[in-house]
């Protein structure tokens, strides 16, 4: 919880006989033993509002500190905004059969026009605080080379990183800095709680930039998703707030 008021008041009435409280003091009343009987329905009424009303506080939260698309730099990468001059370069990239077999939601052949109505949506998606979506581009000659983003869901102050990095810059641990980088926006500046991640069985190299940033394996969803007529098992990953501290903390980052 924080400070912030709720919207509800701490009023519980049981026939002719009412009493008031803080709203902290129904969450105690619902751990305690001695409370009468006929009390706890309405306990637990009250116990929904304050628990509705935390949700819309931190929902409230995340998207009031989602005021401008962020740009990040990194030692080799810059990660911004697109504008609809990267669609070309988008649908390059994308369109690479390479790229669209190690995601769920890139089509094959990527097809003219989608790359611009992608582009078009991302400022009223992050205005509306569902999500944030840059650009990943190289510092120094300023050229696109992939996406990276999180799906954010505020009011369990959670999101999921998505990303992928064009073919031609594979191995060069580009997504592994532009995801560390990430992460650390929708900790520090979101202040997400939860940040998930996860990969095809069939991509274990996904998995490993998973792991450098410091996630932890969760589990696999046996063949969860079907991609072009075949099965494909889907592996979890993922860091909480506390974790990310400790990772922090580490000499090496690592």
């Amino acid at each position: 919880m924080t400070s912030r008021d709720f919207a509800v008041g701490g009023q519980l009435t049981e026939g002719l006989w009412a009493v008031r409280l803080p709203p902290r003091a129904f969450l105690s009343l619902a751990c305690r033993a001695t409370v009468p009987w006929g009390l706890m329905p309405h306990v637990n009424f009250w116990l929904t509002i304050i628990k509705r009303e935390a949700r819309m506080i931190r929902h409230d939260e995340i998207t009031e500190s989602m005021h401008e698309q962020p740009t990040l730099q990194t030692e080799r990468l810059i990660l911004r905004p697109f504008t609809l001059a990267d669609a070309p370069d988008v649908q390059c990239l994308a369109g690479d059969r390479a790229i669209a077999s190690t995601t769920g939601n890139i089509a094959h052949p990527y097809e003219d026009g989608m790359a611009e109505q992608w582009i078009s949506g991302q400022a009223e998606r992050f205005r509306n605080g569902e999500a944030v979506e840059l650009a990943v581009t190289m510092r120094a000659e300023g050229c696109l080379i992939g996406a990276i983003g999180l799906h954010i869901h505020a009011e369990a102050s959670r999101a999921e990183l998505g990303y992928w990095i064009g073919k031609p810059y594979w191995g060069q641990g580009y997504a592994t800095e532009a995801a560390q980088a990430v992460v650390q926006y929708g900790f520090e500046e979101l202040g997400l709680n939860r940040i998930c991640a996860c990969h095809f069985g069939s991509n274990p190299a996904s998995g490993r930039v998973m792991q450098k940033i410091g996630m932890a394996y969760e589990g696999c969803r046996r063949q969860h998703f079907c991609k072009w007529e075949v099965f494909e098992d889907c592996v979890d990953y993922a860091i909480l707030r506390s974790e990310y501290e400790s990772y922090r903390e580490q000499p090496d980052g690592a």
